[in-house]
């Protein structure tokens, strides 16, 4: 599951918190190619890697070409969301947001 991010380093800390599962890698990629395949002029690309259990999440910082912020309604097309399931629904904010 690929996430675009604004801020790594901040998402970073919250995605550890959050599944208790520290990053497996951090890094960078870019270049003509990938910015050949992604219709973009520039890209680099800060990201990292969190594995909780069986899921892989990549957290993507767009450093070139810098991205739009995109708007969605909840029925269309490319909206979506993310659950997890938590023990204690009231600890969870205190937990993630030191």
């Amino acid at each position: 599951m690929g996430i675009l991010v604004s801020d790594l380093d901040a998402s970073i800390r919250f995605y550890e918190a959050l599944t208790g599962t520290k990053i497996a890698n951090k890094d960078a990629s870019g270049g003509p190619r990938m910015a050949s395949v992604q219709g973009l002029d520039k890209v680099l690309i800060r990201y990292a890697n969190v594995h909780p259990d069986n899921i892989n999440i990549d957290l993507l910082q767009y450093e070139e070409t810098a991205p739009k912020k995109a708007s969605y309604a909840g029925n269309e097309i490319g909206a979506m969301h993310l659950c997890f399931e938590v023990d204690d629904l009231d600890a969870e904010p205190i937990r993630l947001l030191p």
